[in-house]
Parts: C-alpha cells; structure tokens; sequence
C-alpha cells in the first residue's frame, strides 16, 4: 500500500513446504527464503505483525492487492471491517481472532479449539478491544459473490483469514457477530469525515451523472402502489451507525422505483422543473455555507449576491427601472420560495395598504373583521389555485372572472366586476393577472389590466411563473406589454430557466409595503446596518432563507443569455412539431393556441374517449401526460419539460400516442 504499512502474505505450498518458508520484515521491505516455521512466526512478532504456523497454507505472496483480496476492499473502505466465513467445514467454535497494533486477524483453527466469548477476550489481550454483547445474532448470508473472503486451498479445505485496518475504528466499535455457520466482524461507523465525504460525494455525482445521463431508460412514472416504501425500510431509525455503501445501495433498491422522472424527455406533465449541473453544484455550495440569511447581518454575501442577480435578470427581462435595486425608489427583487408564496405576500401587501387607506391613523393589523370581509380580490378563471389559497389565507373574497375566446381576461370584464361590488358595498383591492395559465397557457391582458388597476386604485400583481423565463427573448417580451402598471412581478426561474427548485423571483415597486406588511422586528434580530440594506425577512413568509441566489449567478454566468435563448427556443419550436403531428393526423384537435412549450390536444368526440385515452397512455407508462379541462371539454396537455428532450422523443412520444389511441379504438369496436 502507498503508506508500506499494511499486507497480506498468501503461499502456495505446493511449490514450497511450510516448514521451508521464512518471512522477515525489515524497514519497508519484505524478504522470503527457506527456514523453520517456528523462526516465520517469531520475526512476525518481533517486526510487529503476528502470524500462526497453521495460517500457513495458501496461495502466494500478495504484493500487488487484486481486485479479489478483500484486504484491498476494507482499506478502501477504512469504515466496514466486515468478515464473512463459510465454515460448513469447521465447527464455529474453532474460529480464531486475534489483533496487533492496528490490525485484526481471523482464522480457522484447524487444531485446538477457542470459544467465541474467547474472541473477545484474544482482542482486548492484544491491544484492540470489543465488547461480548456484540456477539449476537447475524443473518446467515447465502451468497457471498460481493464480498468473498473464502477460499480453497491446496488441500481442498477452507482457509478463512482476513486483515482489517482499525487505525480508524476505536477499539470500542468493534463488533462480532455470529450465527450459525457465519461470522461478522466490522467496525461501527463514526460520523463521516472529510475525507469519507470526498470519496462518498464522488460516488454521489457519479451516480447523479449516470441518472441524468441515462435517464430515458427509466419509465418516466413509477409503477407502485401507496404505501409500497414502508415495506422496504425498518419502521424505526436505526440505533447503530450504517455504512455508506449500504445506504447508497437503497437509493435503487427503496427510492427510485417510487420516484417520477420529471427530467426525462418521456415526461411531459405539468410545467417543466430546470435543472442543470451548475445549479446542482452551486446547491452543494450553499448546503455547505449552510447561511440563513434572514438579515444583511445573517450572511451579507447573501443579501448582496440576491439583490445584485436579481437586477441581473430584471434587465433581462427588460423591466422597468423601478424594479431595480439600483435604481432611485424603493423597489427591488427578492427570490421566494414558489409562485405561490410571491402571491401570498402581494395579497397580503394589497391588503394592508388599502387597510392603511381606510383607517388612516386607526390602522391596526388585527382590525375590526367586517372590514377584511368586505374586501375583495380578482383574477382570471384560468388562474392558479394560489391564488384562492391565499384569498382563504387572508380571509377576502375572490373574484374567479370569465376569459375571451382566446381564455385571456380583458379589462372591461374587471372594470364591470368592480363597479358590481362597489355597488354591493365591497372593497375591490388586488388583481392577479396571469401570463401563461396552469391550464393552457393563455395570457392575461395586463395592458388592458393595468389601466383599469391605476384607475380604480387596485394593486396589479403578475403571475408568469412558467412563461415568464421566455421574456428574456425579444420575440416573446410583447407578451409582457403592460408590466409598468404592475405593482408586483413574479416568475420562476425554476421552471425553465435551468435553475433547479427553489428559485422564484419577485419584484416589486416598492418594498416598503411588503415591510409594513411583514415586519415582526424583535431585538435579537436588529443590526447596526438596519435601513442602510434590505433585510429579506420583511420582504416574505418565513424568517429563514436559502443561499438561493447561488444557483441564479452559476447559472447565468456559465450558461449566458444567449445559451438561456437557445433553450427556451429549442422548447418552443419543438412544442411547434408535435402541434404539426397532432395536427396531420385527422383524429384529433389542437385546443386554443400553441404559444411557447405547451400543447393542448385532444381526440375529436366526448369527453370520456379522451380520458379513456389518457387512462391508457399513463398505465402504458412509456411516456406521461396530464389533462385539464376548461369550458367543459377535457383535453390532453402535452408539454415540453426535459432540458434534454429531443425531436425524436417529440417523434416517439406521438407515436405512442397513435398507437394507444388505435388500441382503445379497436376495444370499441
């Protein structure tokens, strides 16, 4: 080995006789010539290793520890020190071990006999010590294919030795087990270190490669059923250490069989989830920083870093100055967790400034509940769910306005809604306009929106999670006409901008109403900087953050602009090819319009063959879809999701596709 330390000495005594063979041991070098066995066994005292004169029957010199020697196996390791004997040939009780310095030894004595409490005793006598309560009960392993010390020797008997390096294991971590014809002896693993970590991250990234890599060979949904993981794993926390490679080993065997693939190019469900190697590493980078950076005291490379990317892809997006940390005002971007919290937090900012509005002096932010319960929000039918979340959340009412042909809400539409209620004697206070509906991809219009918001003194917030990432191409940004008269801005880069979850970014006008709003500011929390920087944890829900920020500047930085436009555009045009499929073939529909990664389709007819065909595609399993339903009509929502989908997975996923709807055709008939 590399430090001439540690080795492992096997002899062919066909080619010699024992009693010929002498070893010696001097400096880092290893001698062997003819001599009495009894002379073998005192230099390997005297050097500082110990042998036996019946452990001499085996093999050859090993200089070189081959894939094979299990010795090579457990220095490696340097965690589990693992010995396993087939010993249908001996009596258990004639099983020895014995230690010296930091090496443990194990054999079969063919002569003589040592019982197992013995064992215990042989290595506390020789400087390494174990307990006798670990000698307990061990499963009898049948099949030692990975792990396989036995072998046969000249005589056609068993030889069991092994040599295990506890330089690292604490002599009260040794543990022995036994059961019947099988004995286990390994060391209890301590915390991981730097450089266990080192070799296990290795191991890890290896393993994600490999799954990112290979990824298509994996059906996209799993085929269990609720509750199949409790099955697989003990139903309670070990009490003992386990060993690393145990732990990775479960990955496969209890993890990925119940995991859905959202990277493959066969999954096409919901929105895309980005992911990319930058973003990965820049995770492991803040995981380790380990920051919660709550205030510009908590982490100022935290707070810094947020406000200087998010400006960064502000001007991407070509939004106004007044959502710029650098600019003039007050505004400035802020990354939440998810969409949802962004509206959470506008809602609830809307709401404490029209309280502000009403009460004047009076405001109180646990006012008289006849006021919030006349208050009242509006959005598109065509909204996310989040929204009425958070209308539950801070107990208004919600107003679900119906869209135009083309599933888009219009001014007028808000302008009659809010004529109505104040009418009724509500309180209209918050719009939240969506560009890139959940459900077809529709688009709000926030022009027509925000001069009816600036006109009747309602807070504009603008939902864009999925579709706001393709504004950074100058093709799609008309979409976003109108964002001046946002109060708030939202999207996630999460979605489809290569940066793995979480990552959503917010901008607001001004940020003094998200403090007003949110700001619990006890002492403990205070800083001498107060005022001169944004503390994040008035602008949102939670007191403690991520290091989100990491992964954005990675991103941006080894990406670039222009890879970021690449890909958004890849997504489209692909999405536009399977339109073309779908639209070639006479069977079926395109349902409203194909604008970026999405299409919605469907077979002409009811309701119930397009589900009976969504039924089928997804116990098939070879790709995933979800449906929707808007109007009363059920379709089939195909999405571009995967970075790393291609046309000829586009190409795959509609011949699937024809197939199935061929197959549930032919059942009809």
């Amino acid at each position: 080995m590399s430090n001439n330390r540690e080795f492992q000495l096997e002899f062919d005594v066909r080619q010699l006789k024992p009693e010929e063979i002498h070893v010696k041991s001097i400096g880092n070098q290893q001698e062997k010539q003819k001599n009495k066995t009894n002379d073998m066994v005192k230099n390997f005292q005297r050097d500082g290793t110990i042998s036996w004169p019946n452990s001499v029957n085996d093999a050859r010199l090993m200089d070189n520890f081959s894939v094979n020697s299990p010795f090579q196996q457990n220095v490696s390791e340097n965690r589990k020190f693992q010995l396993e004997f087939d010993t249908h040939r001996f009596n258990p009780n004639r099983i020895h071990t014995e230690s010296f310095g930091n090496q443990l030894f194990a054999q079969s004595m063919q002569q003589g006999q040592n019982k197992m409490n013995d064992m215990a005793t042989d290595l506390q006598r020789a400087g390494t010590s174990s307990r006798l309560g670990t000698v307990e009960d061990f499963p009898l392993t049948d099949d030692l294919k990975d792990f396989n010390p036995v072998q046969e020797d000249s005589y056609g008997n068993k030889r069991f030795q092994q040599v295990f390096d506890t330089r690292r294991c604490k002599p009260d971590d040794i543990i022995i087990r036994t059961s019947g014809n099988m004995l286990v002896v390994y060391c209890k693993p301590p915390e991981m270190d730097a450089e266990e970590f080192r070799r296990f991250g290795k191991q890890m990234v290896d393993y994600v490669a490999d799954y990112l890599e290979n990824i298509r060979d994996r059906k996209p949904f799993p085929d269990v059923s609720p509750g199949y993981l409790k099955e697989l794993i003990p139903d309670k926390a070990p009490d003992e250490a386990e060993q690393w490679p145990d732990v990775m080993k479960d990955i496969e065997r209890v993890i990925m069989p119940g995991v859905t693939h959202w990277h493959s190019p066969q999954f096409h469900a919901y929105f895309p989830t980005a992911n990319s190697y930058p973003a990965i590493v820049a995770d492991i980078l803040s995981d380790a920083i380990g920051c919660i950076g709550f205030s510009w005291a908590s982490s100022p490379a935290c707070t810094e870093l947020e406000m200087v990317v998010l400006d960064w892809l502000a001007k991407m997006l070509e939004l106004p100055d007044c959502f710029l940390h650098s600019s003039e005002g007050h505004g400035g971007g802020v990354i939440q967790g998810t969409a949802s919290e962004a509206t959470l937090v506008a809602l609830l900012s809307a709401r404490t400034q029209r309280l502000h509005q009403i009460l004047g002096d009076k405001f109180s932010h646990s006012p008289d509940e006849g006021i919030i319960s006349k208050m009242v929000a509006y959005c598109s039918a065509q909204a996310h769910s989040s929204v009425e979340r958070a209308a539950l959340i801070g107990a208004v009412k919600v107003r679900l306005l119906e869209t135009d042909e083309k599933f888009s809400l219009r001014g007028e539409t808000l302008q009659r809604a809010i004529e109505k209620d104040r009418e009724a004697g509500l309180i209209p206070f918050f719009l939240c306009a969506t560009l890139g509906t959940t459900s077809v991809c529709s688009f709000d219009n926030v022009l027509e929106l925000g001069t009816v918001c600036e006109k009747e003194g309602l807070w504009m917030h603008i939902d864009a999670a999925y579709a706001g990432s393709a504004f950074i191409c100058p093709e799609f940004r008309p979409l976003l006409n109108g964002v001046e008269h946002a109060m708030s801005f939202n999207f996630n880069p999460h979605k489809w901008l290569q940066v793995n979850f979480d990552c959503s970014a917010m901008w607001v006008k001004d940020s003094r109403l998200l403090s007003d709003a949110f700001n619990v500011d006890p002492l403990y929390l205070k800083h001498d900087n107060q005022g001169a920087i944004p503390d994040f944890r008035h602008w949102h829900i939670p007191l403690g953050r991520r290091f989100r920020s990491l992964k954005l500047w990675f991103v941006l930085r080894l990406f670039g602009i222009k890879g970021l436009q690449e890909r958004i555009r890849k997504d489209v045009k692909l999405a536009h090819q399977f339109e073309e499929l779908a639209k070639a073939d006479q069977r079926f529909e395109i349902f409203g319009e194909v604008v970026l990664g999405l299409v919605c389709f469907r077979i002409k007819g009811s309701n119930e063959v397009n589900e009976r065909l969504l039924k089928t595609i997804n116990d098939d399993r070879r790709i995933h879809l979800v449906p929707s339903k808007v109007n009363d009509t059920f379709f089939l929502r195909f999405a571009v999701c995967a970075s790393r989908t291609e046309s000829k997975d586009v190409k795959f996923a509609w011949e699937v596709i024809q197939e199935l709807t061929e197959k549930i055709s032919d059942e009809k008939k």
